[in-house]
């Protein structure tokens, strides 16, 4: 009775010692991997440390410079290492650093002659331009190669068209010595009458841009008398038109200032034919303003 007691105790305490050693077991496995790993990374943290430290330390004594040359050279290629893969490479298992993958030289230049790996671009292909589109390109061309003297004549032409402006408006850059003289105060004064003179004595003496001149006065007298306009030596042709701008007459008048304009002023030569024809029309609109 005591012995069969004693064996069911016997068999539920192996039962209770193989329970706790199935559980202690696996616990242990683990911790070992777990000390086996940490000596690892404390390992590679070492290594890591001691070759950092090598690096910045400085030498102390010329013994120790030399050791330092002689260890720079052993690493002379670890700023061109590559990282490899882990798991197929045993040698940076083992020795815990970058390792250095050499290609044999027959490889290389078994790949230098693959033709599969030798990349060519293809040079784009030209699209030419239509014919009108490259006659305007040369035009463009053409003009902005000549385009210096494009702007020198338009230069030329405006200074031209400003200097004939001012010349209509009585300006002369270069004072001429004319062979006619000007009529003098008491024949400029002299009436009507005393411009006529001085107009018959000019046609006779083939001076017909000094005839104009003298009709333009006597026109101007003429206006005077009939109170259309006042005289001053200070006002020009252009006061003497705002005066007749609400007339009949200054629309006549302007075109006949114009012509003496040009005549004097622009000293344009006047013919016979051209001198009646201005005759004509001074004497026309002086009867017109005398007839008012």
């Amino acid at each position: 009775m005591i012995t069969s007691s004693y064996r069911h105790i016997m068999q539920g305490s192996a039962r209770c010692w193989l329970l706790l050693a199935g559980l202690i077991l696996p616990m242990l496995l683990l911790a070992q991997s777990v000390d086996s790993s940490a000596a690892l990374i404390q390992q590679y943290m070492d290594t890591a440390a001691a070759e950092d430290s090598f690096y910045t330390a400085a030498p102390v004594e010329d013994t120790a410079g030399r050791h330092e040359e002689q260890e720079v050279k052993t690493h002379y290629f670890w700023d061109r290492q590559r990282p490899l893969n882990i798991d197929s490479t045993e040698e940076w298992w083992s020795s815990g650093s970058l390792v250095e993958r050499k290609i044999p030289v027959k490889i290389f230049n078994q790949l230098k002659a693959d033709k599969d790996l030798q990349y060519h671009k293809k040079a784009p292909k030209e699209v030419e331009a239509p014919w009108l589109l490259r006659a305007l390109v040369n035009v463009l061309g053409f003009m902005d190669s000549i385009r210096v003297i494009l702007y020198i004549g338009l230069g030329c032409g405006l200074a031209l068209l400003i200097f004939n402006f001012m010349r209509q408006q009585g300006f002369r850059l270069f004072k001429k010595q004319w062979n006619e003289t000007l009529p003098d105060a008491a024949a400029e004064t002299g009436g009507s009458e005393g411009y006529e003179k001085q107009i018959q004595d000019a046609i006779a003496n083939g001076r017909f841009r000094m005839a104009v001149r003298y009709l333009h006065l006597q026109a101007l007298y003429v206006m005077a008398a009939r109170q259309l306009i006042t005289l001053g030596k200070d006002k020009t042709n252009a006061d003497y038109l705002r005066g007749l701008l609400k007339t009949p007459w200054y629309q006549p008048f302007a075109r006949l200032t114009r012509d003496y304009e040009y005549i004097w002023y622009g000293e344009m030569p006047v013919n016979t034919e051209q001198f009646d024809q201005i005759h004509g029309q001074f004497r026309q609109f002086m009867r017109s303003v005398d007839n008012q």
